[in-house]
């Protein structure tokens, strides 16, 4: 793999286990802090950061989950002596549906909304909704 996507590979991986977890904000040049030791207002401030860069997050974000389906997935083909197992990969074992398939179709049409209404779908991340829980609401979060 060129460096270049390295890099866009690296930094969606990022962007993946990030909104996927609920109990961390990463400043700028600071160390991370607990969400639920955030002021009410930063908490806000940060989801009205991440709205703002949406844009950026979403391609990336994709483009690493594309990348982490399409990888092989091992599997069990016996045990040693020891007890461990021996596992294989097959390239054409993928997390990724299969061509043609209701679940290829759903998938495509999950990964166009999130392209065409990405601040929807940044939203419904664990991330986003933890910044924002038992937050007092007065409006949207203005980006």
């Amino acid at each position: 793999m060129s460096s270049a996507i390295d890099k866009v590979v690296k930094r969606g991986q990022f962007w993946h286990a990030y909104l996927h977890q609920t109990e961390f904000w990463i400043p700028k040049d600071r160390p991370p802090v607990k969400i639920v030791e955030m002021h009410g207002q930063w908490r806000k401030n940060a989801a009205a950061f991440m709205l703002r860069r949406v844009h950026v997050i979403e391609p990336y974000y994709s483009a690493a989950e594309l990348y982490m389906m399409s990888q092989p997935v091992p599997y069990v083909t016996g045990e040693r002596a020891d007890g461990t197992l021996v596992e294989h990969t097959d390239p054409t074992i993928t997390h990724l549906p299969t061509e043609g398939s209701m679940a290829a179709d759903v998938y495509d049409q999950e990964l166009h909304h999130r392209s065409e209404h990405p601040e929807e779908w940044l939203k419904s991340t664990p991330l986003y909704k933890a910044l924002l829980e038992g937050i007092e609401s007065d409006g949207d979060v203005q980006t």
